[in-house]
């Protein structure tokens, strides 16, 4: 079972039409028809009831169909949980300074970003640069 094969199942569903789900998905027809039916070989079972006019799901279709939609949820909210990470809105960040800078603008500038960004844990280590070299 694959990702690409979900979303057909379900665009399938909503359309109850092939040909509309793959111009909205942006593939032939006959690559989302491909993908169906090798996914319903997989599983043993038709999710389709197809007719020369018409597409509805079976009933272990609709079943299919829920666990697809929780599933393709979860990818979602897992793929923007980690955008986050990536577009540094979440994460850790140390920023080391010597003692006579954080009497100029650093204060604001910490507190600026702050407010950008407030699920970054912001982390600050003083040191004299005397102490910087061995």
């Amino acid at each position: 079972m694959e990702m690409h094969q979900l979303e057909y199942v379900l665009a399938v569903a909503k359309y109850q039409n092939f040909t509309r789900a793959s111009e909205v998905l942006k593939t032939s027809q006959s690559s989302l028809s491909q993908q169906i039916i090798k996914l319903e070989n997989e599983l043993g079972i038709s999710l389709f009831v197809r007719t020369t006019r018409s597409v509805q799901l079976s009933p272990a279709g609709e079943e299919f169909v829920k666990h697809a939609r929780r599933i393709m949820s979860e990818v979602i909210e897992a793929r923007r949980c980690i955008y986050e990470y990536t577009s540094f809105e979440k994460g850790n960040l140390t920023v080391g300074i010597i003692p006579v800078v954080g009497h100029y603008r650093l204060p604001n500038l910490l507190s600026s970003y702050k407010k950008s960004f407030p699920r970054v844990i912001l982390n600050l280590l003083e040191n004299s640069a005397m102490n910087s070299y061995p």
